[in-house]
């Protein structure tokens, strides 16, 4: 049969005998039967090497009829593989993709013509064309369920591996990382474009699919990660080429590379023979891209210098003093950039690797987010010594604290999401804590300098207090100009932090504000030279109108607001409580400096009682006695004649000497 080329009667035969010697399998050991088993392997074997020599033979070349006989004549011979078991097919093929393979590393191998980095994707067009001659000569050939064109594609790859690697090797640390990384791109797409080839592409259409699709709490972020176009088109391409060779194939014996089966798992596929005798697995998932791995550490080092550079970039190009703040969108707009070039970039490198890799430019994330607070921090006032800030640079600082603040809120939402990402023994290890901590101190450093920059220019306004002639006051008549400059002040600039903050924001704003000012406004009275009756009560009228404007200040109308003030906003507890506790000291200790000198400790005793215990109220007194112009020794007179009057644990000890300055008179809270 073998020199009539009988191969399909041949396959029939073989069967039919395998099948009998199974039956008298127990019986191996009998003489006769074991010679007669010893006959047919030889037979076979015979058989097999006439078969692969009709193979190494076999042109595409000849007539259309010559050719089509002798296909037929070979795919029946691969029936006869078949039989002969899974050892005969493997060896067939191992030859059979040598011999595809030829032409391809003379041209391709480290050293040849196309064997740089730069070259990459023309191995990939060669792969078409020798899947294009493979379709074309061979389809007929072998059989569907052998999947010669999976198993071809799988020695091209590992061919590709192993030149890649060699040329990574040799150009350490010399090439072009754009090259390189747009070399692994596009390896990276023909092996998904591989693996939807040949239905080996998970059922969740992702590259290894991340953890938990849709992810937990992060859909915050979803926008970030939105589908990629050129991977799609990818996959699309696959899927047209894979159903091209279905048609082709049609009701023909032959086959294409198809009917691999669903797929089993992320990207692999288990291939199963028809005689169910060996079971083939092919990953085509990072087969030739994990050579790249290794070398990705210039990866890192241009995500960082792209990252330096957008900041500076961002810096320059920054308004930093706006004449107007968008309420929709309160916030510098160099966060959105800095946040979608850490979405692009995540996209970018998810689609590479997943692994340490990312995690390190994970890493420059979070040193660049450290760059931007620097940057943010440099556009605030200093607070130790504020400068006045006009309506630009209110706003200015309004922006910086609502950057931070937003900072806050969606950098959880960007871990959620990295976490997804990357793979799972690095997942415990991503933490963005310390940014967010950093962005909470700039966004507190940020109120802190606005506060002082506006407390600035109220400052001056209680400079021109101490510097009116209140010794000398004649008459006490409507509030003062300095108040009415302290309101206009605080309403101008107040009303521009309304309009970029929220109201809860705001609020604290209002609150740290009036606790930096209240204390100085006290400070400023005890440092006025003397104060004469008419002058105190001056001053207590001005203190009761400045309370009331300090307590409606929460309630200031945003800067350019067309609104009326038609309700009051509620002011919280605690922003009253503090008004009243602390301006009410300020209105009581005016109140003791007006009384008659000889109730003068009376009337400090009754209205500051917490103060009169105090171990600082011989110098309270002392401090107010001297702004009433009492002498020393009167002092002295006066506290003897209060102690002799009360009980020895109410007695004041007269003070030794004059304190000089407020902060020994009185505690604010």
């Amino acid at each position: 049969m073998s020199s009539r080329k009988q191969y399909k009667d041949a396959a029939r035969l073989f069967g039919a005998v395998d099948l009998l010697f199974t039956q008298f399998s127990q019986y191996n050991d009998i003489p006769q039967i074991n010679k007669l088993l010893v006959t047919v392997e030889g037979t076979k074997r015979e058989l097999q090497q006439v078969i692969f020599q009709d193979f190494r033979d076999f042109r595409p070349s000849g007539g259309i009829g010559m050719m089509d006989s002798t296909i037929e004549m070979l795919h029946d011979g691969c029936s006869v593989i078949d039989v002969l078991g899974g050892d005969s097919r493997a060896e067939l093929l191992d030859w059979f993709c040598e011999r595809q393979l030829a032409s391809y590393t003379p041209v391709f191998g480290p050293g040849m013509e196309g064997g740089t980095l730069d070259q990459t994707e023309r191995r990939y067009s060669w792969w078409r064309r020798m899947m294009k001659e493979y379709e074309d000569t061979y389809q007929g050939i072998f059989p569907r369920h052998w999947h010669v064109p999976a198993i071809l594609s799988k020695h091209f790859c590992d061919t590709t591996r192993g030149h890649l690697t060699r040329i990574l090797q040799a150009e350490q640390g010399e090439f072009d990382v754009n090259v390189l990384i747009k070399t692994l791109q596009k390896t990276i797409d023909f092996e998904k474009a591989l693996s939807v080839r040949y239905r080996m592409y998970g059922a969740n259409g992702g590259r290894g699919g991340g953890r938990g699709g849709a992810g937990g709490g992060a859909a915050n972020l979803d926008r970030y990660f939105d589908s990629d176009e050129h991977e799609a088109a990818a996959v699309v391409e696959a899927i047209k080429s894979k159903y091209a060779d279905k048609d082709k194939d049609g009701a023909h014996h032959g086959g294409g590379g198809g009917g691999a089966g669903a797929g089993a798992g992320r990207g692999t596929a288990n291939i199963n023979h028809r005689n169910g005798d060996q079971e083939v697995s092919i990953d085509f998932t990072n087969i030739i891209s994990q050579c790249f791995m290794p070398h990705l550490g210039g990866y890192v080092q241009l995500e960082r210098g792209n990252i330096r550079e957008l900041i500076e970039r961002i810096n320059s190009e920054e308004v930093w003093l706006p004449n107007d703040v968008d309420t929709n969108k309160p916030r510098l707009a160099g966060s959105d950039e800095l946040l979608l070039y850490i979405k692009k970039s995540m996209k970018r490198c998810a689609k590479l690797t997943r692994g340490k890799i990312f995690f390190n430019i994970v890493k420059e994330y979070e040193r660049g987010m450290l760059l931007y607070i620097d940057v943010l921090r440099s556009h605030l006032c200093n607070a130790d010594d504020p400068n006045e800030l006009d309506r630009a640079a209110i706003l200015s600082h309004c922006q910086i604290i609502n950057t931070a603040e937003y900072f806050m809120e969606i950098l959880p939402d960007l871990q959620t999401s990295i976490v997804r990402i990357i793979d799972e023994d690095l997942a415990d290890q991503v933490d963005l804590s310390p940014e967010i901590e950093q962005f909470g101190a700039l966004a507190q450093s940020g109120v802190t300098s606005l506060v002082a920059g506006i407390h600035a220019s109220l400052s001056k306004h209680l400079t021109t207090m101490v510097k009116m002639p209140w010794a000398t006051w004649e008459e006490v008549g409507d509030t003062s100009a300095y108040v009415h400059r302290i309101q206009q002040t605080l309403q101008s600039s107040v009303s521009v932090v309304a309009s970029a903050f929220s109201r809860a924001y705001f609020i604290n704003f209002c609150t740290t504000l009036v606790e930096m000012f209240v204390p100085q406004y006290v400070e400023n009275i005890f440092k006025c030279k003397r104060i004469n009756d008419l002058a105190g009560q001056q001053l207590a009228l001005d203190a009761h109108s400045l309370k009331n404007i300090i307590m409606d200040v929460p309630n200031t109308t945003p800067f350019g607001s067309d609104e009326e003030k038609s309700q009051t906003v509620r002011v919280p507890r605690r922003f009253k409580r503090f008004v009243t506790n602390e301006m009410g000291k300020a209105e009581y200790m005016l109140k003791t400096l007006v009384s008659p000198p000889e109730r003068i400790i009376q009337t400090y005793v009754t209205l500051l009682p917490d103060e009169a215990k105090s171990a600082r109220a011989a110098e309270q007194l002392a401090r107010l006695m001297d702004l009433r112009g009492i002498r020393r020794s009167d002092q002295q007179q006066l506290i003897a004649t209060y102690n002799s009057t009360c009980a020895p644990a109410d007695r004041i000890t007269a003070a030794t000497e004059s304190p000089t300055t407020i902060r020994k008179l009185f505690s604010f809270k």
